[in-house]
């Protein structure tokens, strides 16, 4: 996990594919981010998130003891005057599913990102109860598939 000096930003990372690659990881995922985020705006939490994932893959790739590693990760990050949770984000290294739209949906979370594409009943999900559902988020590219008015 990471609580961070500098920023309002608290990130816990949990691993899987075995003890040793799960570790491995979480540990990646969370020093990646750790060093990619400047400041806590959506983009540059999202591209320290596929930094990790990229990162995560190669690793795997290259080491046969680590292949299927990965890790779910959790970003919060604290904006100052914000008391909701209606500007926060799920961050997802993994398909969004409805499953998770309607959970943010019901916590008023404004904003769900995947690096891979939704499921077509998220983005039915994510249209009917106004949730901004973002796909295919790689580096500076991404593609809205619902409610475009709150990505800059």
């Amino acid at each position: 996990f990471l609580i961070s000096a500098h920023l309002p930003l608290y990130v816990v990372a949990d691993g899987m594919g075995g003890h040793q690659g799960g570790e491995v990881a979480s540990a990646m995922a969370v020093e990646t981010i750790e060093a990619n985020v400047a400041e806590t705006t959506l983009d540059t939490v999202l591209g320290a998130v596929s930094e990790a994932n990229a990162r995560i893959f190669g690793r795997s790739a290259e080491d046969a003891s680590l292949r299927g590693m990965g890790t779910t990760v959790v970003a919060l990050a604290l904006v100052a005057g914000v008391m909701g949770f209606d500007d926060g984000f799920v961050l997802m290294t993994s398909r969004a599913s409805y499953e998770i739209v309607q959970k943010a949906a019901a916590v008023s979370i404004a904003v769900v990102a995947a690096v891979s594409a939704p499921t077509g009943m998220a983005v039915r999900v994510a249209t009917d109860s106004g949730v901004t559902l973002v796909g295919f988020v790689r580096g500076e590219r991404h593609c809205v598939y619902s409610h475009p008015d709150r990505i800059h």
